[in-house]
């Protein structure tokens, strides 16, 4: 009988029922090596009655699933086994997955877009490529209207039983242009990165190398910023936590998900600092598919050297953050450039409203919302704690509404956007406002 079958037919209470899984097999396996696939499905064999076998195959199957090597429809056979055991009194079983391999090589476009600024990346994947759920994946990305060009190659793997646990290597070059402060970097890069789960949420720990070259400066360009031309090495380790209790990623309606960065440059090269930033946004139902969110981000940075490198700064304004002004055009200027601070905090409070009209062309991935943005970004060397109660003085504010659609992970939004309170030297932007993004305010 099928698992379902046997789950429903007798009429018997699972966990009386004594049982011992004899045989686990996978049928399907054509790339993928049986070690690792073993790792996901041993637990059934520690069965003892009905109720823990097909509690144990329900995680066995989604330890598959998130190996990411086979297609989501997995079908789950539970029958008598034929070896005979010595208690009469215990049911022997065999338990048979089959299984279909997923396409070993995948391509992919994607877009993101501002009023200012965007980029189109185009990425191949070769997935599972050494039979243990590895992935390669290569990247390349062209910024626009300001030219742009990065180049990325990652390398995955599982560690351990507990596939969440794995290991991430990268290397990869950028070419890029910063036009809101003036001037062009050339990166390489190289990271290790080790991702271990905890019941606070998902662990990176890890270790990079970036060769930087600041250049392309623009006539007008003050001298804080051209004075960091030339070449610059950072080596760091970061460790960042993710915490995500939401209860649909793409269309929350209660939980939170919070990020917290922290890191330490100085270990070798000639950058040295102590950096952190936080991000979280709550979200709640207040009636059915009225949501309100809360979002809140900060972050301080601390330079060992005499100044901070600007590459490593805060930048805060643009339609992804404090709406209503330009890309980067929050906070410190010199000659009409922006030259990012050391200390910011951000607040965005949202409300959420399905659009009947048009529920039946894009369900629930198209809404209303209004919104109100809070922020404050500021120059500081940070030498007492009373300097960041600067972040008190001057804070800006813009109110707005408008259509979010939520395509994916991504988010696209049009708004019409109201700026309240600013300083005379920011860059405002009152009106439509376009932005397309993975993080939102």
């Amino acid at each position: 009988a099928t698992l379902t079958k046997m789950a429903t037919d007798q009429n018997i209470n699972p966990a009386k029922v004594n049982t011992e899984v004899k045989h686990v097999v996978v049928e399907g396996l054509v790339k993928t090596k049986g070690d690792i696939v073993a790792r996901q499905i041993w637990n059934i064999i520690k069965a003892t009655n009905l109720y823990e076998t097909l509690n144990e195959i329900k995680k066995s199957t989604d330890n598959l699933k998130q190996l990411n090597v086979f297609k989501d429809k997995i079908m789950v056979t539970l029958r008598k086994s034929k070896v005979e055991g010595s208690d009469p009194n215990k049911s022997y079983i065999d338990v048979e997955f089959k299984v279909e391999e997923k396409k070993r090589f995948t391509a992919g476009v994607a877009a993101q877009a501002g009023n200012q600024s965007g980029d189109a990346s185009v990425n191949f994947s070769l997935r599972n490529t050494f039979g243990r759920a590895e992935e390669v994946k290569i990247t390349t990305s062209t910024q626009f209207p300001h030219w742009g060009q990065t180049f990325q190659l990652n390398f995955m793997k599982p560690l351990t039983q507990d596939i969440r646990k794995r290991i991430f290597l990268s290397v990869g070059t950028s070419k890029t242009d910063h036009p809101f402060s003036g001037y062009q970097q050339q990166t390489t890069d190289a990271s290790f990165q080790l991702v271990v789960p905890s019941w606070l949420g998902e662990h990176y720990l890890g270790w990079s190398v970036d060769w930087r070259e600041l250049f392309g400066f623009s006539n007008t360009v003050p001298l804080s910023i051209r004075e960091q031309g030339g070449h610059s090495l950072k080596s760091s380790v970061k460790h960042m936590l993710i915490a995500d209790t939401r209860d649909c990623a793409w269309n929350p309606h209660s939980g939170y998900v919070s990020r917290l960065t922290q890191e330490l440059a100085g270990l070798g090269g000639n950058v040295s600092f102590g950096k952190m930033e936080i991000q979280t946004e709550v979200f709640n139902e207040i009636y059915s598919e009225l949501t309100t969110s809360f979002s809140f981000w900060g972050g301080l940075l601390k330079p060992f050297n005499c100044t901070s490198c600007i590459s490593d700064r805060f930048f805060l304004g643009g339609p992804t953050t404090v709406r209503g002004f330009g890309m980067w055009g929050l906070g410190p200027r010199e000659r009409d450039w922006s030259v990012g601070g050391e200390a910011y905090w951000a607040v965005g409070s949202h409300l959420y409203v399905p659009l009947p009209v048009m529920s039946w062309l894009t369900g629930q991935h198209l809404k209303g919302h209004g919104f109100v943005n809070a922020g404050n970004l500021i120059s500081t060397d940070i030498k007492e704690l009373k300097e960041l109660g600067k972040l008190r003085l001057n804070p800006r504010l813009s109110i707005g509404s408008g259509l979010i659609l939520r395509v994916g992970i991504a988010t696209i939004e049009l708004n019409y956007v109201w700026p309240i309170w600013y300083w005379k030297n920011d860059k405002l932007m009152s009106g439509f406002q376009v932005g397309v993004g993975l993080e939102m305010l």
